[in-house]
Protein backbone atom coordinates (compact mmCIF):
# COMPACT_ATOMS: atom_id res chain seq x y z
CA UNK A 1 0.00 0.00 0.00
CA UNK A 2 2.82 2.37 0.81
CA UNK A 3 4.38 1.69 -2.58
CA UNK A 4 1.12 2.54 -4.38
CA UNK A 5 0.76 5.72 -2.31
CA UNK A 6 4.33 6.75 -3.19
CA UNK A 7 3.69 6.11 -6.89
CA UNK A 8 0.52 8.21 -6.80
CA UNK A 9 2.30 11.05 -4.99
CA UNK A 10 5.18 10.95 -7.47
CA UNK A 11 2.70 10.83 -10.36
CA UNK A 12 1.92 14.50 -9.66
CA UNK A 13 5.63 15.31 -9.92
CA UNK A 14 6.30 13.09 -12.96
CA UNK A 15 3.21 12.66 -15.17
CA UNK A 16 4.88 9.87 -17.16
CA UNK A 17 5.28 7.65 -14.08
CA UNK A 18 1.71 6.35 -13.78
CA UNK A 19 1.36 5.33 -17.46
CA UNK A 20 4.80 3.70 -17.30
CA UNK A 21 3.90 1.67 -14.21
CA UNK A 22 0.59 0.67 -15.80
CA UNK A 23 2.40 -0.43 -18.95
CA UNK A 24 4.93 -2.49 -16.97
CA UNK A 25 2.13 -4.19 -15.02
CA UNK A 26 0.16 -4.88 -18.21
CA UNK A 27 3.18 -6.39 -19.97
CA UNK A 28 4.04 -8.53 -16.93
CA UNK A 29 0.49 -9.86 -16.55
CA UNK A 30 0.24 -10.53 -20.31
CA UNK A 31 3.53 -12.44 -20.29
CA UNK A 32 2.37 -14.56 -17.35
CA UNK A 33 -0.98 -15.35 -19.00
CA UNK A 34 0.74 -16.25 -22.30
CA UNK A 35 3.26 -18.46 -20.51
CA UNK A 36 0.49 -20.27 -18.64
CA UNK A 37 -1.57 -20.72 -21.81
CA UNK A 38 1.42 -22.15 -23.69
CA UNK A 39 2.25 -24.51 -20.83
CA UNK A 40 -1.34 -25.78 -20.75
CA UNK A 41 -1.36 -26.30 -24.53
CA UNK A 42 1.94 -28.19 -24.35
CA UNK A 43 0.59 -30.38 -21.56
CA UNK A 44 -2.48 -31.20 -23.68
CA UNK A 45 -0.32 -32.05 -26.71
CA UNK A 46 1.88 -34.31 -24.60
CA UNK A 47 -1.19 -36.15 -23.33
CA UNK A 48 -2.15 -36.72 -26.96
CA UNK A 49 1.34 -38.00 -27.78
CA UNK A 50 1.24 -40.43 -24.88
CA UNK A 51 -2.21 -41.64 -25.94
CA UNK A 52 -0.94 -42.30 -29.48
CA UNK A 53 2.11 -44.11 -28.12
CA UNK A 54 -0.08 -46.23 -25.84
CA UNK A 55 -2.40 -47.16 -28.71
CA UNK A 56 0.46 -48.25 -30.98
CA UNK A 57 2.30 -50.01 -28.16
CA UNK A 58 -0.84 -52.00 -27.33
CA UNK A 59 -1.33 -53.10 -30.95
CA UNK A 60 2.30 -53.61 -31.99
CA UNK A 61 4.35 -55.69 -29.59
CA UNK A 62 8.11 -56.26 -29.73
CA UNK A 63 8.99 -59.29 -31.83
CA UNK A 64 6.81 -58.40 -34.82
CA UNK A 65 8.57 -58.11 -38.15
CA UNK A 66 8.91 -54.85 -40.05
CA UNK A 67 6.55 -56.25 -42.68
CA UNK A 68 3.86 -56.87 -40.06
CA UNK A 69 4.27 -53.39 -38.55
CA UNK A 70 4.27 -51.62 -41.92
CA UNK A 71 1.24 -53.63 -43.11
CA UNK A 72 -0.58 -52.55 -39.95
CA UNK A 73 0.31 -48.91 -40.64
CA UNK A 74 -0.69 -49.16 -44.31
CA UNK A 75 -4.11 -50.60 -43.44
CA UNK A 76 -4.70 -47.46 -41.38
CA UNK A 77 -3.44 -45.17 -44.17
CA UNK A 78 -0.65 -43.98 -41.88
CA UNK A 79 2.18 -42.20 -43.68
CA UNK A 80 5.54 -43.22 -42.30
CA UNK A 81 9.18 -42.93 -43.25
CA UNK A 82 12.23 -45.14 -42.71
CA UNK A 83 15.34 -43.80 -41.03
CA UNK A 84 18.49 -45.14 -39.52
CA UNK A 85 19.97 -44.90 -36.11
CA UNK A 86 17.29 -43.85 -33.61
CA UNK A 87 17.77 -43.99 -29.86
CA UNK A 88 20.64 -45.20 -27.74
CA UNK A 89 20.86 -48.52 -29.57
CA UNK A 90 20.93 -46.90 -33.06
CA UNK A 91 17.97 -48.94 -34.27
CA UNK A 92 16.56 -48.73 -37.77
CA UNK A 93 13.15 -47.13 -37.44
CA UNK A 94 9.86 -46.26 -39.08
CA UNK A 95 8.59 -42.84 -38.03
CA UNK A 96 4.95 -41.80 -37.96
CA UNK A 97 4.33 -38.08 -37.36
CA UNK A 98 1.89 -37.37 -34.53
CA UNK A 99 2.45 -33.68 -33.87
CA UNK A 100 4.55 -30.56 -33.86
CA UNK A 101 6.17 -28.52 -31.13
CA UNK A 102 7.58 -25.01 -31.24
CA UNK A 103 11.14 -25.31 -32.45
CA UNK A 104 13.90 -23.41 -30.67
CA UNK A 105 15.20 -20.39 -32.57
CA UNK A 106 18.13 -22.39 -33.99
CA UNK A 107 15.87 -25.11 -35.49
CA UNK A 108 13.43 -24.83 -38.36
CA UNK A 109 10.97 -27.50 -37.27
CA UNK A 110 9.95 -29.45 -34.18
CA UNK A 111 8.11 -32.56 -35.30
CA UNK A 112 7.03 -35.31 -32.90
CA UNK A 113 6.91 -38.93 -34.08
CA UNK A 114 6.07 -42.37 -32.86
CA UNK A 115 9.23 -44.35 -33.65
CA UNK A 116 8.94 -48.06 -34.36
CA UNK A 117 12.49 -49.23 -33.70
CA UNK A 118 13.77 -52.40 -35.36
CA UNK A 119 16.91 -54.46 -35.04
CA UNK A 120 18.33 -56.15 -38.09
CA UNK A 121 18.14 -59.91 -38.42
CA UNK A 122 19.82 -59.93 -41.83
CA UNK A 123 22.82 -57.80 -42.75
CA UNK A 124 21.88 -54.43 -44.23
CA UNK A 125 23.96 -53.47 -47.26
CA UNK A 126 23.98 -50.17 -49.13
CA UNK A 127 21.35 -51.34 -51.63
CA UNK A 128 18.83 -52.15 -48.89
CA UNK A 129 20.10 -49.93 -46.11
CA UNK A 130 16.85 -49.06 -44.37
CA UNK A 131 14.18 -51.66 -44.78
CA UNK A 132 14.33 -55.40 -44.56
CA UNK A 133 11.02 -57.14 -44.05
CA UNK A 134 12.71 -59.46 -41.56
CA UNK A 135 13.80 -56.68 -39.16
CA UNK A 136 12.31 -57.24 -35.71
CA UNK A 137 10.45 -54.61 -33.69
CA UNK A 138 12.34 -53.87 -30.49
CA UNK A 139 10.40 -50.94 -29.06
CA UNK A 140 7.91 -48.19 -29.76
CA UNK A 141 8.63 -44.73 -28.37
CA UNK A 142 8.11 -40.99 -28.81
CA UNK A 143 10.86 -39.43 -30.93
CA UNK A 144 11.65 -35.72 -31.35
CA UNK A 145 14.70 -35.39 -33.60
CA UNK A 146 15.15 -31.61 -33.63
CA UNK A 147 15.54 -31.49 -37.41
CA UNK A 148 16.65 -28.45 -39.33
CA UNK A 149 18.90 -27.24 -36.51
CA UNK A 150 22.08 -25.24 -37.02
Amino acid sequence: MKLIARVLIRANEAPWLLPTVALVITITVSALVLSHTRAEAKRERELGYRAALRAYSNDLKPGLTRREVEDYLRTRNARFTNICCVGKENYYADLFKIGEERAPWYCSEGYVYVAFEFSAVEKHDLASFFAKDSDVLKQVEIYQPGTGCL
